[in-house]
C-alpha cells in the first residue's frame, strides 16, 4: 500500500517542491514519482526545484512482486521568480508575477501582500491579479511585495521583492542608489513616461 500526497501543491521557483510517502507490503516495495508523465524520483520523498519544477500533475507508484498502488494525482502550480523594483520618488511602482497553472482552464485566487521586515505580511488592499502597481513614496524604500496564491486548498508565496525608492534631484535627474549603506550596481531606475536607466559601478544613475 502506500499513503496519499495533497491533491493541490503551489511552489515557488525560488524554493522547492516536496512531497513524501509512506508504504508497506512484503517484500518491501520500490517506489517511483512521475510527473507529467515522466519519471522524476525512485525515494520516499520527492524534492524538485529549479528548472525540474515544471507545473503540471504529479504521483507515485509503488510496486513489488505482489503487486502495484498509486498514490492520488497532485495538480502542481509554479509561481516565477519575482524581481525587485527600483524608483524615484514619485514614480509608478510596478511588480508583476507569472504563474504557471497545471492545465488549461485551470484557475487560481491572487492576493499581493507587503512587509515592511520581511517576517510579517499584511494584504494589500485591492491587489487580486498577477500585476501590482502604485505611486511611489520614500517611506515605501525597503518594503519587500510577495504574491499569495491559493489553488484549490493550496496556498504558496513567492519571492520576496524589495522596493528601493530614490529621492531624485529634479535639476538634473542624476542620484546614488544604495541599500544598507552599500551602492547598487546595474540596477535599473524608472523615471516612468521619461525613460529607464542604469546604476554604473558607483551604483549613479544620471538622466541628460
Amino acid at each position: 500500500s502506500i499513503s496519499t500526497i495533497p491533491a493541490q501543491v503551489v511552489a515557488s521557483k525560488d524554493d522547492q517542491l516536496k512531497l513524501s510517502v509512506t508504504t508497506s507490503g512484503n517484500p518491501a516495495p520500490t517506489i517511483k514519482w512521475y510527473c507529467n508523465g515522466l519519471e522524476v524520483g525512485s525515494n520516499a520523498s520527492l524534492v524538485l526545484s529549479g528548472n525540474s519544477l515544471k507545473p503540471g500533475v504529479c504521483n507515485a507508484r509503488a510496486s513489488n512482486s505482489v503487486g502495484e498502488a498509486s498514490t492520488n494525482d497532485a495538480s502542481v502550480v509554479v509561481i516565477g521568480h519575482l524581481e525587485g523594483v527600483v524608483v524615484y520618488e514619485g514614480a509608478v511602482a510596478a511588480f508583476t508575477a507569472a504563474v504557471d497553472l497545471p492545465a488549461t482552464g485551470a484557475s487560481a485566487t491572487y492576493q499581493w501582500q507587503v512587509s515592511s521586515d520581511g517576517q510579517s505580511w499584511t494584504s494589500y488592499s485591492g491587489a487580486t491579479s498577477l500585476a501590482l502597481s502604485f505611486k511611489s513614496i520614500l517611506s515605501d524604500s525597503g518594503k519587500s511585495y510577495r504574491l499569495a496564491v491559493q489553488y484549490g486548498e493550496a496556498v504558496g508565496y513567492s519571492n520576496p521583492a524589495r522596493l528601493l525608492v530614490t529621492a531624485l534631484d529634479a535639476a538634473s535627474l542624476r542620484g546614488v542608489v544604495t541599500e544598507n549603506g552599500a551602492p547598487l550596481a546595474g540596477v535599473k531606475v524608472n523615471f516612468g513616461a521619461v525613460g529607464v536607466v542604469t546604476t554604473n559601478a558607483y551604483g549613479e544613475y544620471l538622466f541628460s
